[in-house]
């Protein structure tokens, strides 16, 4: 681990994208995702590293319908020393998480970016490189999930009936 305290935000995502490189490489050519679901993954570790590099920017200009100006962010220098991603906490996760929601980020967008948060930590621990996985220590959003609606019995006998009518018109 290197205890460095980078100068700018591109050196800094440099030295966690080449970490994460490997991550990728195991899930396109292992777990075949594929490269469109790789790009979101890149894009939920960029988005928590940003908030890492500097959480006061982060709440500032993340939005949901924001799109995000990086070079806006280099000329800001972090004020944390250990920011790669292996030293994240489970309390920096949460934290991350909750700004999330307070900006009105869905469930689902917050619950694929802890699957990605939490892979990658798996990842780790059973490569050896981490002990523990802090996401072991954050529970999931429950989501709500919608049922369809369904037919009723009376309504698929009219269609039924309409099907049947429709072939003996044909015939």
């Amino acid at each position: 681990m290197n205890d460095n305290k980078f100068t700018n935000w591109d050196d800094y995502w440099l030295v966690n994208f080449e970490r994460l490189n490997i991550f990728f490489d195991y899930l396109y050519s292992i777990k075949g995702l594929s490269s469109n679901s790789i790009t979101s993954y890149k894009d939920d570790f960029k988005n928590i590293c940003l908030y890492v590099w500097d959480k006061n920017w982060f709440i500032e200009n993340i939005g949901i319908k924001k799109k995000l100006d990086y070079s806006k962010i280099n000329s800001r220098k972090s004020i944390n020393d250990k920011l790669f991603i292996e030293n994240f906490t489970h309390k920096i996760i949460s934290e991350y998480f909750f700004e999330l929601k307070k900006k009105g980020f869905k469930e689902s967008t917050i619950n694929r970016r802890y699957s990605a948060l939490n892979q990658f930590f798996s990842f780790e621990v059973n490569e050896s490189r981490l002990k523990e996985n802090p996401l072991d220590r954050i529970d999931r959003i429950p989501s709500k999930r919608v049922l369809p609606d369904v037919l009723s019995e009376q309504e698929v006998e009219e269609i039924l009936k309409y099907v049947r009518n429709s072939i003996n018109i044909g015939s």
